[in-house]
């Protein structure tokens, strides 16, 4: 479930009629063309559609390269939050 929502999620980032269709194996910048914008716009929609507050996982946050490896962390954090 994570995953569908995080897409829909990257989906609004990216609003482009050209954007790929995104994947578990996207990766960010090289398959999706984010820039450092798009992921401060990424963040805090994820903060907002998953009710978690990510600022402590900055560090960790930037070294995801994938939607997927994006979404298996999100759900770890949501799990530990509760």
């Amino acid at each position: 479930m994570t995953m569908e929502r995080l897409a829909q999620i990257v989906n609004r980032v990216v609003s482009s009629p050209r954007a790929p269709e995104v994947r578990e194996s996207s990766r960010f910048v090289e398959d999706l063309g984010f820039s450092s914008v798009n992921a401060i716009m990424l963040i805090a929609l994820i903060e907002q559609e998953f009710e978690i507050d990510l600022e402590q996982h900055m560090t960790q946050l930037m070294q995801i390269q994938t939607v997927g490896g994006a979404a298996d962390y999100i759900s770890s954090v949501a799990a530990d939050a509760k």
